[in-house]
């Protein structure tokens, strides 16, 4: 791959990771600026607006090579490029008003009385669903050998809902109207399989392998489950409003991988371990909390590797690695170091060094 050296072995240990086996280091995940910058074909002028920034597709992919052609891909880090459009894109297809931001994009509530609900449908010519497509296809044209192409990210039912209704006024529906969240939710997990897998199959056509927005690997399809809502709803809530759709999920894709996301999620991770055919869970703290790498985090790390999940590890600090491993099983176990941590791809490289001597130690005394 013209960004990424030692590809085929990085797909690999990815591979390994996912069956929660062991290539010969654990799976590590670090970048730094390329000391060599590769040039490009073209150059293309910045937009005058953010908007065009997200819309014009020759632009959003341009940009993101120019960022490839400027980055150091260590350890199994690699170029991906996702039709990402913001956390929850599909609500734009369901037909939420968009604003779009310099770093994101925010989905703004439209689905204000239930008497106004009609089933959503799916629809390819939806306009913000035909841009993830032109963005997807000119991603995909002949670009196999210089990034890998991502999912886009769809989001969860119960998300998906919440930005329909707003967050104040689903928290409500969950004790006023249970029944029509449930049934809003079904509709939105029917028409999240409808262009998770319309999708797919553009990937699957011109790829070998798949991706998502989370720079993950794998042969097989898989996609990053998640329910961020579930941080403001108990066990229970969670139990009657989003198990089922996430076990479905998880029976139904190939692989899967469980973003929990903050320490507000945890009180729900007893349910989320006990889904058999959930792959992986990965860990990321929030702002302000601990990073990933804390030891206040181990005791969970290691209920997760004993439920035999895969782990990984989401934005990382450097300091605690080394303990990290050593306190942990490196079988299934992905470390993704938070970026801007290495000014230089000498100091990746150590790090990659480091993380091979630590892991082989690690590996002798287990036996």
């Amino acid at each position: 791959m013209l960004y990424k050296d030692g590809w085929d072995t990085s797909k690999k240990r990815m591979e390994a990771w996912w069956n929660r086996e062991l290539l010969d280091r654990v799976v590590l995940m670090v970048s730094a600026p390329r000391k060599a910058p590769l040039a490009l074909k073209e150059t293309l002028k910045k937009p005058a607006s953010i908007d065009i920034e997200w819309t014009d597709p020759a632009y959003y992919v341009y940009k993101a090579e120019k960022s490839f052609a400027e980055t150091y891909f260590g350890g199994d880090f690699y170029p991906n490029l996702s039709p990402y459009l913001g956390p929850g894109q599909m609500a734009g297809y369901m037909g939420s008003k968009i604003t779009y931001a310099e770093d994101t994009v925010w989905y703004h509530e439209f689905l204000e009385n239930w008497d106004n609900y009609k089933p959503f449908t799916f629809n390819t010519n939806q306009p913000h669903y035909l841009l993830t497509k032109k963005i997807l296809d000119l991603s995909l044209k002949g670009n196999d050998s210089k990034w890998i192409t991502g999912m886009a990210d769809l989001g969860g039912a119960l998300d998906l809902l919440s930005a329909a209704r707003g967050t104040g006024n689903l928290l409500l529906d969950l004790v006023d109207s249970p029944e029509l969240v449930l049934k809003a939710e079904r509709n939105i997990q029917d028409l999240w399989f409808a262009y998770f897998n319309d999708i797919k199959g553009i990937m699957q056509k011109n790829m070998k392998g798949f991706s998502t927005t989370f720079n993950l690997w794998c042969k097989d399809d898989y996609y990053p489950i998640q329910c961020d809502f579930s941080a403001m709803i108990s066990p229970a809530m969670y139990e009657e409003f989003v198990l089922s759709f996430i076990e479905e999920q998880t029976v139904k894709l190939t692989k899967s991988l469980y973003h929990l996301d903050g320490p507000e999620a945890i009180p729900h991770l007893d349910m989320i371990l006990s889904l058999k055919k959930l792959s992986a869970v990965q860990w990321v703290p929030g702002a302000g909390k601990p990073t990933a790498d804390d030891p206040v985090w181990y005791p969970m790390y290691k209920k997760i590797q004993g439920a035999g999940k895969s782990l990984d590890l989401w934005d990382c600090s450097k300091k605690n690695i080394e303990k990290v491993i050593d306190e942990l099983d490196p079988r299934g176990l992905l470390i993704h170091l938070a970026p801007d941590q290495f000014k230089t791809e000498d100091e990746a490289k150590e790090m990659e060094r480091m993380v091979g001597i630590w892991s082989e130690r690690r590996i002798k005394k287990l036996g």
